[in-house]
């Protein structure tokens, strides 16, 4: 029988924050106009791996990566701290599962989920020299949607491509046993 962990409330607090940073970061990568830097990118897979349920890294490690996505956000829109007149573009408490739609809820979930799962495929797919470009960009367009107020509809259409990114993951990771 598979043990089941328990999280605390600080360790949820702190994936919460992590998801919120991603959705800030790629909010930010948005704003300049260009695609992300592989460093940037590389950050994003990371702190979507940190910000899964349930992992064993230590909630140091978790900070560290909460902390470089803060840095990663400040170098990418600089100011956009100190800003007297904030817009909320780059805001990294926009991100909540709290949604009192239940449906809505539960998609934002399932598309929290697929990208989690897919960012550990895509580091074990990179690591066989396979491009993992056209999903990366989904991982942002995602995190981008996630932190909108968006229709049922439209998450609807965002699970759908991540089920298409999820088997293009599992195609360059197993392509050959397929």
């Amino acid at each position: 029988m598979a043990e089941t962990i328990t999280e605390s409330k600080e360790r949820l607090e702190l994936r919460k924050s992590l998801t919120g940073a991603l959705i800030g970061l790629v909010r930010a990568v948005d704003s300049t106009g260009k695609k992300p830097q592989e460093a940037t990118r590389s950050l994003i897979i990371e702190g979507l791996l940190a910000s899964a349920p349930n992992t064993n890294l230590p909630d140091e490690h978790l900070e560290g990566v909460l902390d470089r996505l803060h840095k990663e956000k400040a170098r990418l829109a600089p100011g956009c701290g100190s800003c007297k007149a904030p817009c909320g573009r780059t805001d990294d408490d926009v991100f909540s599962l709290d949604d009192p739609d239940e449906k809505v809820r539960e998609m934002k979930e399932t598309i929290l989920y697929s990208l989690r799962w897919m960012a550990a495929y895509v580091v074990q797919a990179k690591s066989l020299n396979q491009d993992t470009e056209e999903i990366e960009d989904f991982f942002c367009r995602a995190l981008f949607q996630l932190g909108n107020e968006t229709d049922s509809q439209y998450l609807m259409e965002l699970i759908d491509e991540a089920k298409k990114m999820s088997r293009k993951c599992f195609e360059l990771c197993f392509g050959s046993m397929i």
